[in-house]
């Protein structure tokens, strides 16, 4: 998977009308595939060892209209000990210690979403079973740093 930043374009305005951030969900141009694995699951196949960057799943939280106080109590259960989830319905939110950081998680989760639905197409993806993301999710935490002895 290519590493990329967020687009510089990807900006929002807040009130004071100067240009922050925005989340990663509106910035990714294959967003639709995490969209569609949301409407037909409850938690995202574990098709891909980099899912454990998200935590050791990544749930599907229900459907509730934007901007209500019930879809915010939907998406933090579903984010409890992740750093991302999909919400039925809207897309993908994931989190991270900078922008882009959450931007290279939601590329990730993306990936994965198309990655099942391609093999999925075709066949019965045969998945990683539960307690080797759980430990891919430790070791990631390491991920491309240099083995010292």
């Amino acid at each position: 998977m290519v590493r990329s930043r967020p687009p510089a374009s990807c900006r929002c305005t807040s009130r004071r009308t100067r240009q922050i951030p925005c989340g990663p969900p509106s910035c990714t141009p294959t967003r639709c595939a995490a969209t569609a694995v949301g409407l037909l699951l409850d938690e995202v196949p574990r098709v891909h060892y980099m899912l454990g960057a998200l935590g050791e799943s990544v749930r599907v939280a229900p459907y509730a209209t934007y901007g209500t106080p019930e879809l915010a109590v939907a998406m933090g259960t579903a984010l409890a000990g992740r750093h991302g989830c999909l919400l039925r319905n809207h897309g993908t939110v994931t989190t991270g210690i900078d922008l882009a950081q959450a931007y290279e998680r939601t590329l990730q989760l993306e990936f994965a979403c198309r990655l099942w639905l391609l093999a999925r197409a075709v066949g019965e993806p045969e998945l990683l079973p539960a307690d080797e993301l759980r430990r891919l999710a430790r070791k990631l935490t390491t991920y491309g740093q240099p083995v010292i002895s």
